[in-house]
């Protein structure tokens, strides 16, 4: 299962996110996203366990601590394919309502258009 970890600090590493993740079971992969032109963190990573189980275990377990001041997010990573349909769904709402926010413009436009100028 793959899981998402958002809010991180700074100094926080693929090994740091391994080792706390490890606790809970075996740990697949763990990794921190970086800036490609800075490589700093990106504040946010993914590790990946094999058991859902311990998963499941893990995200209970972790979110909401974290060291430091700043508070972990532990949750479920989306697939890139829920991701795909959330972002198709979003675009064909946005495109209904500015459907018919033309249609207002345009009806709008013909009843102003029969009107006589003084």
């Amino acid at each position: 299962m793959k899981i998402y970890v958002g809010n991180l600090e700074v100094g926080v590493s693929g090994t740091d996110l391994r080792a706390a993740f490890g606790a809970y079971g075996d740990v697949a992969s763990a990794s921190v996203s970086t800036d490609y032109s800075t490589g700093a963190s990106r504040g946010f990573g993914f590790v990946e366990m094999t058991i859902q189980g311990q998963a499941a275990a893990a995200i209970s377990g972790l979110d909401g601590k974290g060291p430091g001041w700043r508070v972990m997010r532990v949750q479920e990573g989306r697939s890139s394919q829920r991701l795909r349909l959330k972002q198709l769904s979003k675009q064909a709402l946005s495109g209904a309502a500015g459907s018919t926010e033309q249609r207002s413009r345009d009806a709008s436009a013909k009843a102003g258009a029969g009107k006589k100028q003084p």
